[in-house]
């Protein structure tokens, strides 16, 4: 949200400098004109800006209609042109600002109404805050074998089924799935279920028991019974 908010605000300061960037030219070049016919006393300097001032802003068709020149330069209503575009006004310029602002600040709710939360992003139930009011994203399946993992940035009521695949082009993907425990219960890293906290390992040391996933898919093979005395036994001839 910062960025975004940096964002328009630097679109609303890049408006507001091109308005006063349009806005001073015109002033600029009429106090030269001024200054330049005062100093020079040259009625053709200031016929000059006279013209200039008529052809930028459209007021009349041609110089030669300097029945309007004075309406013109004093921005009388009725010398205002009808069919060009109108000059920019302040008024405008703020109610241009204002539309700008509000589009912004439609624009980030939606982007936050978009955005997902951590308990969808981990596919969490929607009743998953009632029993954990603040839940992160911080955990990472990466370089971890298959088994299930207690999240300790969670406080252990969260816990996370990494699975880890690679396909026949030799692509490797880790899936991950996360659980809640229920209210009042942790992840036991040691048993993997979800107890109470008090039969369970302290959640801070449930990094020290990932290692009991690697028994994940194995199997105790029986010992193979001795052969007893009797079948040793020769039967005599």
């Amino acid at each position: 949200m910062c960025r975004f908010d940096s964002i328009s605000s630097f679109v609303l300061a890049f408006i507001a400098l091109s308005s006063f960037v349009m806005a001073y030219p015109r002033i600029r070049r009429t106090v030269i004109f001024i200054l330049a016919a005062v100093r020079t006393r040259n009625p053709a300097v200031y016929y000059t800006m006279i013209q200039s001032r008529i052809r930028r802003t459209g007021h009349v068709r041609s110089v030669e209609e300097m029945k309007y020149a004075h309406e013109t330069l004093i921005g009388k209503y009725e010398a205002r042109r009808l069919l060009q575009r109108p000059r920019q006004r302040w008024e405008n310029i703020i109610k241009m600002v204002i539309w700008v602002r509000t589009g912004f600040n439609w624009l980030k709710v939606k982007v936050a109404r978009q955005a997902p939360s951590p308990e969808e992003a981990l596919g969490l139930p929607s009743n998953a805050t009632s029993i954990r009011s603040e839940i992160t994203d911080s955990f990472s399946c990466e370089s971890r074998i298959y088994g299930y993992y207690a999240d300790v940035d969670n406080e252990c009521q969260v816990f996370h089924v990494c699975l880890p695949v690679q396909y026949a082009d030799g692509k490797e993907q880790t899936f991950k799935w996360s659980f809640i425990c229920p209210e009042e219960t942790l992840f036991n890293q040691e048993s993997f279920t979800c107890t109470r906290p008090e039969d369970a390992v302290a959640c801070e040391e449930a990094p020290q028991y990932y290692s009991l996933n690697e028994g994940f898919g194995q199997t105790d093979r029986p010992a193979e019974p001795s052969p007893s005395p009797a079948a040793t036994e020769t039967v005599p001839q």
